[in-house]
């Protein structure tokens, strides 16, 4: 596989998120996928690049539990940041005759129309930010967990009405595993 695959990971696919639930098939499975997918690109085995964003570091400071919250940072110190994760507004500038001030003013949502467009459709704010870095940084994957606000309320129409992929990390495996030559 020549081309490297951008994927934004949502926060439900951190280890340490997925290993919270030892007894569901289903979290046991993504956490079996995450694990290979990590593995497979510390070996070279495959060419994908996983990103995040602030909002994923906002989300892990929400944590209340000191141990997950740790093991949340350090499985996002493994993502690089997406590149374009803030934009600028303008300045704030104030000034008098000995004194110049300017101060950025930056906004966490980088485009304000398909941010909105997601929240009327029914996504939640979080998952909208998510969803619109991934979107605006041209990401081919957006990684989640989240079946039930997510993948199957949204996944068709957000695939039909831009061009990323909405996989979950078994997806994602088997996606690359087809495009991989034996």
């Amino acid at each position: 596989m020549n081309q490297i695959i951008k994927v934004y990971a949502d926060t439900s696919t951190l280890i340490a998120n997925l290993a919270q639930h030892p007894n569901n098939a289903d979290k046991q499975r993504e956490l079996a996928a995450m694990d290979t997918l990590l593995e497979m690109k510390e070996l070279g085995q495959i060419s994908f690049e996983i990103f995040k964003s602030r909002v994923s570091l906002k989300e892990v400071e929400r944590t209340t539990n000191p141990q997950q919250k740790a093991r949340l940072q350090d499985n996002l110190e493994k993502y690089q940041q997406i590149p374009q994760d803030e934009k600028l507004l303008g300045f704030n500038i104030q000034s008098d005759r000995l004194t110049f001030i300017s101060s950025p003013l930056m906004s966490d949502i980088l485009d304000e129309k398909l941010y909105a467009e997601l929240t009327q459709r029914g996504l939640s704010p979080d998952d909208a930010h998510h969803i619109s870095h991934a979107i605006c940084n041209h990401c081919d994957v957006f990684l989640t967990d989240d079946k039930r606000t997510i993948v199957n309320p949204h996944r068709q129409w957000l695939e039909q009405q831009f061009p990323i992929k909405v996989f979950l990390p078994s997806e994602l495996l088997q996606f690359i595993a087809a495009k991989t030559p034996s």
